[in-house]
């Protein structure tokens, strides 16, 4: 009886192994250089909207590494959990070349990963970082962003979570968490993460972020089932005096 408890223990010790989070990606930008070195994962888009918010069909998605007009690691932002360097993010107003002041851009910085079946198979993920506002103004507002985009159905949103950013974050806000996201039967989708800059008027779009963390983790009924399948056990054991 006590090697058939063993074996059981056993099997329980793995089945939480293989239910521990996985790291998708991390980044404190400490280790880049100042200025443009952001490359893969990462990658941008800009998306003009008229001035009744409808597409104007002037979007670009190039793909390839992000350009230098919306974005810089920099120093002189950090706060004590930031370390010296952070990442800021802001409108391309450079494109389109026609902009008119009544119209809205949206500028996104993003990256992206494909979900593995090791990943899906976990069934969420969830993305951590710190934020705040550096001269965010005007009309223009910001968010932080995790989505899962599906490029086998017209690369439509399958799931998303954001996190607002208002002028008045000027200080550091840490350990922001966008809710946790579902990427259970996602395999092979992708997971995008980064920033929206939202403006018109050519106004200032400058947001900070940092510590950025995205993980793969057990659903919580899982890990539900796994407490009960433990307990379960222990009375075994306990009723059985083995």
């Amino acid at each position: 009886m006590r090697i058939r408890i063993l074996t059981i223990v056993a099997l329980v010790g793995c089945l939480c192994i293989g239910t521990q989070g996985s790291v998708v990606y991390q980044q404190d930008f400490e280790s880049l250089g100042l200025g443009t070195t952001l490359t893969s994962p990462w990658t941008w888009g800009v998306v003009n909207y008229d001035s009744n918010l409808v597409p104007t069909g002037g979007n670009y998605f190039p793909g390839g590494d992000p350009s230098a007009a919306i974005y810089g690691v920099e120093t002189g932002q950090a706060g004590a959990a930031q370390g010296l360097q952070t990442l800021r993010a802001y409108a391309d107003y450079g494109y389109p070349p026609n902009f008119e002041n009544d119209q809205f851009l949206e500028t996104l910085l993003y990256a992206e990963h494909t979900i593995t079946a090791a990943e899906a198979a976990l069934g969420e993920a969830t993305f951590t970082f710190d934020y705040k506002s550096i001269d965010l103004g005007g009309v223009s507002t910001a968010s932080i962003f995790l989505k899962v985009v599906d490029p086998g159905a017209g690369w439509a949103t399958v799931a998303v979570e954001s996190q607002a950013i208002f002028s008045t974050d000027t200080a550091w806000v840490e350990d922001g968490t966008v809710a946790s996201i579902d990427i259970s039967g996602a395999e092979g989708m992708l997971l995008q993460w980064g920033t929206s800059v939202f403006s018109q008027n050519y106004s200032p779009t400058g947001i900070g972020v940092d510590n950025l963390s995205i993980e793969a983790i057990p659903e919580p009924a899982t890990l539900g089932l796994l407490g009960i399948f433990g307990a379960g056990i222990i009375l075994f054991r306990r009723n059985f005096k083995i």
